[in-house]
Order: C-alpha cells, then structure tokens, then sequence
C-alpha cells in the first residue's frame, strides 16, 4: 500500500476515512480500493482510488495506478462496485445532526483519469484529471414506502447507507441493486435492505 494511503502519522490518512469500498473488476485482474475521505494535503472532497492488478486471475496483485475521484460537498465513499462494463457505481453518503442523511449513486468512469500516484496533493489543478462521474439517482427522492425514521431524515428511508451489490439484470437490461444501510449499533438509527433497478447511460468515448 502507498505510504500515503496509511494513517497518520506514518501517511496522510485520517482514521475512520481510509478504504472504505472495495471491488474486483470484470475478468479478475484489477483490484480496486476507494477511500472514505481525503488525504491531508489534497483538496476536501478529492479522495484516491488505488488499484492493484495481476496478470492471471491465480497470481499475486502488485500496486498499480491510482486515481483522484471528487466527491459531492459533505459526503464521502462509502461503497464501489464495478459493473459488467468496466465502470463503477460509487455510494456516496454523509449525515448531517438534525437534518439526517444524505445519499447519492454515481456512476463513474475511469477512462482518460490521470494516474495520481506521483501526484503528491490534488488540488483541482490543471492537467489532473479526476475520475468522470454522472448522478443516477438521489435516494431523497425515492419513494418512502411507509418506512419510519427514528430521527430527522429527509425522507424517512434514508439512513447510513454504505453497502452495495449488483444481483443481476432486469428483462429490459436495468442493473438490479441491493444496497443496506448499517445502524453503528445505534437506538435511533435502523438496518435496512434496498432493493433498486438501474439504468446505465451508454458509455461516451472522449
């Protein structure tokens, strides 16, 4: 792992913000981590996505290239999950005391993204590409389906969702979703399961 990816003091990661999604693309060769949070030094809501690849599916992930991946204000990586296609559908989550949660899913892509694992602090600078991303959808605005929250949430569905899968396909060739939301333990937060259907736009070379 890169020195930098560590915690503090021997990196530059805070604790509790460290790899928090993890994936393994199509055909078995490319191992792709994503970090909660930023590293010190690197622009608030930049976060690195490491990659390590083999040549077989039977041998040894070496460290391969990273990537700089911007997140919306206030939220963080809380799941990557590559998709039959070589992209990634990437949770990103963060909460808000009287308010509640906020939870959206991203589609993103990795293609034409520099390779910042020589790029000591991503600033937004130019000639750093981050990582492409397009909103599929805002969990706000899905359906309450009768659901009860034990604290402010903006729409009582929502909580700490950080858990996500892919289950198969629809007949139309939706993406099935399950995703879960983890309750920290906590009386006034609740474990639920989700169950969503996704329609990916096609890919844009360029």
């Amino acid at each position: 792992m890169p020195d930098a990816l560590k915690v503090a003091p021997a990196g530059r990661a805070t604790s509790n913000l460290t790899f928090e999604g993890l994936t393994l693309l199509p055909g078995g060769h490319t191992l792709l981590a994503a970090m909660e949070g930023s590293l010190s030094g690197d622009t608030a809501g930049i976060v690195r996505f490491q990659t390590w690849d083999r040549s077989t599916r039977q041998g040894d992930f070496r460290l391969s290239a990273q990537y700089g991946y911007r997140t919306d204000t206030g939220l963080g990586v809380s799941e990557a999950q590559a998709t039959p296609d070589g992209r990634l559908l990437v949770l990103e989550r963060g909460f808000t005391a009287g308010v509640g949660n906020t939870v959206r899913l991203y589609l993103a892509d990795l293609r034409h993204a520099t390779d910042t694992r020589r790029v000591d602090t991503l600033t937004g600078q130019d000639g750093v590409r981050l990582v492409r991303k397009t909103l599929l959808a805002d969990l706000v605005n899905c359906p309450s389906l009768g659901a009860q929250a034990k604290q402010p949430q903006p729409n009582p569905l929502l909580d700490n969702i950080e858990g996500l899968t892919i289950t198969g396909r629809t007949q139309d060739g939706r993406l099935q979703l399950l995703l879960v939301s983890d309750d920290n333990q906590n009386a006034v937060q609740t474990t639920r399961l989700y169950s969503l259907s996704a329609r990916l736009p096609h890919t844009v070379n360029g």
